[in-house]
């Protein structure tokens, strides 16, 4: 092998062993003491239910706010059902947040029974990871307890995808699957 070729190596050698050596040395470990930590839910965000509809018993509306709870480590977190509602989901989701929560940070999870739909609003810095694709791709998720009449079920698992995706994480995509599928087929059909 020609001598530039081994200088190169060596030197990628001994550039990644020395990306290694100072990542190692580098890390910081951060410790967290007894009194850091709080898990009493003291946060400062709100979590409200407003159950116009009365689709959720006392104690499923109790279980519920403790799934909210996780949310309210983030934001303000509202839940209302409804089956009195003129105009779209979307508009009444929008006027029921700001008359709740006026320009607060916050999530708001709304089941219309009148327009028989799901929604999901989301206002300030949550708006950064609850997008409407995002708040689509939750209520795709949960639509089919809603169909099946199951309310708490439906609103409870839309707030644990909100809690996964809040935290970094990522919540299933199955209908961005199927469709990323039929484009492909598509496609190498038309090729």
């Amino acid at each position: 092998m020609p001598r530039s070729v081994i200088d190169r190596v060596m030197i990628t050698v001994m550039i990644t062993l020395l990306f290694l050596v100072v990542g190692c040395n580098g890390a910081v470990t951060v410790h967290a003491s007894e009194n850091d930590q709080d898990d009493s839910y003291s946060y400062h965000y709100k979590v409200r239910i407003k159950d116009y509809a009365d689709v959720l018993t006392k104690s499923q509306e109790a279980q519920l706010t403790e799934t909210m709870q996780e949310t309210a480590r983030y934001c303000n977190v509202f839940c209302e059902t409804s089956d009195f509602i003129f105009g779209s989901s979307a508009d009444y989701a929008e006027s029921a947040y700001k008359r709740e929560l006026d320009t607060r940070n916050g999530v708001m999870f709304l089941i219309d029974m009148c327009n028989r739909q799901i929604y999901i609003y989301s206002y300030g810095e949550p708006y950064r990871i609850i997008t409407k694709t995002n708040a689509y791709t939750i209520t795709d998720n949960v639509y089919e307890y809603a169909s099946e009449e199951k309310y708490f079920e439906c609103a409870n698992e839309a707030f644990r995808q909100i809690n996964t995706l809040l935290a970094g994480e990522e919540i299933s995509r199955p209908m961005k699957h199927i469709s990323n599928i039929l484009l492909a087929i598509i496609f190498s059909i038309l090729l």
